[in-house]
């Protein structure tokens, strides 16, 4: 069996699954959740609401949302023994690379859809914009130039394809725990868990903003323009999910030793 053919056949399982649509139901709901209080008493706009609900800890909760798709695949294999032939089928490697490739699909896949469907209720509600509001809450500080511009285009686009790569990215680390302790609970809840850390390790040893990922993710820091911070956080999460990656078939590997 083939390293696609082991990617296709985690993403057909996830569609068949009723787990996709419940997350992406649960993930805009939890968006929602962020805003209600103010959307119900408050006339913004859709770009003050949009990025309003991305500073409220309901992203951090929807993470794990992104971990209950392809990343508990590996708990669920190794408890119920089917592991063994599966990897025998594929080998271990294209098995484990195989996941890490459907992980971050189907995580990343979800939360770009997710952030699409939550823009789209917003803005049957709302206008896209009140000029007299231009200091509005934008959801990613990078991206505050574009609403000054008025070039909401660019600004939705990159704050939804960066939705793909911050819960893909989250998403393969939960793969990553899962493979070091196979607990479907434990799995699902350690995107969340690891999120909290770094922001604590982060404070604590004062890490530089450019190697912050929760930070890059959010839209922090000054990289002269939107577009030098796309392509800068891309490519760090582009080395994390080879790294990551890694750490996934070393924890497989340490496994079928014991």
């Amino acid at each position: 069996m083939g390293l696609w053919r082991v990617v296709k056949g985690d993403l057909l399982r996830v569609l068949k699954s009723p787990r996709p649509y419940i997350a992406l139901l649960m993930m805009v709901f939890l968006l929602w959740m962020g805003i209600w209080d103010d959307f119900v008493l408050s006339h913004s706009d859709v770009v003050y609401y949009y990025g309003l609900a991305h500073i409220t800890i309901f992203p951090q909760i929807v993470l794990t949302l992104s971990a209950s798709l392809c990343a508990v695949f590996f708990c669920e294999e190794w408890n119920s023994k089917a592991f063994w032939l599966i990897s025998l089928r594929c080998g271990v490697k294209r098995y484990c690379y195989g996941r890490c490739i459907s992980t971050i699909l189907s995580g990343g896949l979800m939360a770009m859809l997710g952030e699409t469907l939550f823009f789209l209720s917003l803005i049957t509600q709302r206008p896209l914009f009140y000029p007299e509001e231009e200091g509005a809450r934008v959801a990613m500080p990078q991206l505050a130039a574009c609403v000054r511009e008025k070039d909401f285009v660019t600004y939705f686009v990159l704050s939804i394809l960066m939705s793909f790569f911050s819960y893909s990215l989250f998403a393969l680390a939960a793969l990553v725990v899962s493979t070091w302790l196979p607990n479907r609970f434990v799995t699902m809840v350690s995107p969340m868990i690891i999120w909290f850390s770094l922001g604590v390790i982060n404070q604590l040893f004062s890490v530089p903003l450019f190697l912050d990922v929760p930070s890059l993710m959010l839209g922090y820091g000054d990289m002269g323009n939107c577009y030098a911070w796309f392509v800068y956080t891309v490519l760090i999460s582009i080395l994390l999910y080879v790294l990551l990656s890694k750490l996934c078939y070393i924890g497989i590997c340490r496994r079928i030793e014991k």
